[in-house]
């Protein structure tokens, strides 16, 4: 019985222990709300690590599809990349392993992963779409993260949804905070205006 305090004592040191090596484990985190800003200001690298049928289900634009169970044969070449890096997975566990085994010196997992990353802008695009693209550009421009479904590589049944709940048939169709907004023309003119910064706060 008297043994009790020096055996909690015992566990509570070993509890703080293992919560500071499970952080040094998982490695340095960033936010969802910071990723477009560092992607912008240092050409940060998104490497998403789920497998390709996930990733072509839904992306933060700009990322790079390297499955995790393919990671070995990137670790060089990624260890080697004078840009950060930034790990993805679906709830970050994942990608804090991947930081770890390629021990770049600038690198950061997606903290909560892409299920914690609830994008305020997701952008409708196709393949072969300008004003796509211009779209797009405008956001990384004001380092806005947002994510890209393309359309060209979903299924019929996703564009014939989006058009039922849109009522438009061109692309890019985009949301701001689940609120469609239109297309390039209409983001453009909320920029112009000033009001695209108003629609982002939070």
């Amino acid at each position: 019985m008297g043994n009790h305090p020096i055996l909690f004592g015992i566990l509570g040191v070993l509890i703080v222990l293992f919560f500071v090596l499970e952080g040094r484990r998982s490695g340095r985190k960033i936010s969802p709300q910071s990723l477009g800003i560092l992607t912008k200001a240092q050409n940060a690298q998104l490497i998403d690590l789920r497998d390709s049928k996930d990733f072509k289900q839904g992306h933060i634009s700009g990322s790079r599809n390297i499955p995790y169970s393919q990671l070995e044969k990137h670790i060089d070449e990624l260890k080697n990349s004078s840009q950060p890096l930034i790990f993805i997975c679906n709830m970050g566990q994942v990608a804090g392993t991947a930081l770890q085994k390629v021990s770049h010196h600038d690198s950061y997992r997606l903290d909560g992963g892409i299920m914690n990353w609830k994008a305020e802008v997701v952008v409708y695009s196709t393949t072969v779409c300008p004003y796509c693209t211009r779209a797009k550009q405008l956001l990384e421009r004001k380092g806005v993260a947002f994510k890209e479904v393309n359309l060209s590589k979903e299924d019929p049944e996703v564009r014939i949804a989006l058009m039922q709940r849109t009522n438009h048939r061109t692309v890019p169709q985009i949301f701001i905070k689940d609120q469609f907004i239109g297309g390039f023309d209409e983001l453009y003119a909320l920029e112009r205006q000033g009001q695209l910064d108003e629609l982002l706060k939070d």
